[in-house]
Order: structure tokens, then C-alpha cells, then sequence
């Protein structure tokens, strides 16, 4: 009995299409959330090097220069999910905002308003661990906004 090349050339055609369908339609159904936003001041004034951060998780992101950030979160956390962002910045206070995760882009923008009184948050001790100014048994030199 002779078996037909047209048979099996056929066969695995239809397999390869309803794979390549399959496929292609994943990414569909299961995106990545993306936020992305501004930080600025008061004044409008953009915030580079502000810390955006989700509670309770290792994700966050660093604005540019300009004061743009994005922050891709994974399709598996993108289903309606609430989180919790912070944007902080020396010397100003922190914003928290909740958000709920969905897919695709959404955009959140942060003013933070100064707060004279955070500007001593950093000390730079050279120890493993964060020591309260203070605390500290030796003189230390300050760096202000000015000299920076």
C-alpha cells in the first residue's frame, strides 16, 4: 500500500497553522502591565535619580533626568491586582499611591513637595549597617543641596 506525500504534507501544514495561531494569540490575552510617569516638584520642576518603588516586592525604577520612569510588571501580576507605589526623593516627602494592575500602559504621575527636615536621611558611615547621625561617636561633614 502506497501512502500519499500529499496526505502527510497537509497534515503537518494544518499543525503548523493552529501552532502559529496559538502562539501568536498568548501575548494577547496575557500582557504586562507597564506604568509609566513623571516626578516633579511643586513647581514642576523635573526630579531625576527618585526612587519608584512597589511594596512588598523587588520591583522599582530609577527616573532619567527628565523625570520619566517605567516600570514593567509581569503578565502573571497584571490581573486587576492592587499595588502599592512610593515615589521618594531626598529631600522631599514620599507620595504613596494604590494602583490596580491591569494590562497594557497606564501612566502615573508623582509631585513631591519638599521637606527640609529629610534632607539629613543619608549618612554615609562606611559600615554595613545605617547609623543615626547621632548616634555617630565622631564628627561628620554634611553635604547640602547647594554644594551639590
Amino acid at each position: 500500500m502506497r501512502v500519499r506525500k500529499f496526505g502527510t504534507l497537509l497534515a503537518t501544514s494544518v499543525a503548523a497553522a493552529l501552532a502559529t495561531l496559538t502562539l501568536s494569540t498568548a501575548p494577547l490575552s496575557a500582557q504586562e502591565a507597564v506604568i509609566k510617569g513623571k516626578v516633579t516638584t511643586e513647581t514642576g520642576e523635573p526630579l531625576g535619580g527618585a526612587n519608584i518603588v512597589v511594596a512588598n516586592t523587588n520591583l522599582g525604577a530609577i527616573t532619567a533626568a527628565n523625570g520619566t520612569y517605567t516600570l514593567t510588571i509581569g503578565a502573571n501580576a497584571a490581573r486587576g491586582q492592587q499595588v502599592v507605589l512610593t515615589a521618594r526623593y531626598i529631600g522631599h516627602k514620599p507620595v504613596t499611591r494604590t494602583v490596580t494592575l491591569s494590562s497594557g500602559e497606564q501612566e502615573q504621575n508623582f509631585q513631591l513637595a519638599e521637606d527640609p527636615l529629610r534632607l539629613d536621611e543619608v549618612v554615609v558611615t562606611g559600615v554595613a549597617e545605617p547609623t543615626d547621625r547621632r548616634m555617630l561617636p565622631m564628627t561628620v561633614t554634611s553635604v547640602n543641596a547647594d554644594q551639590l
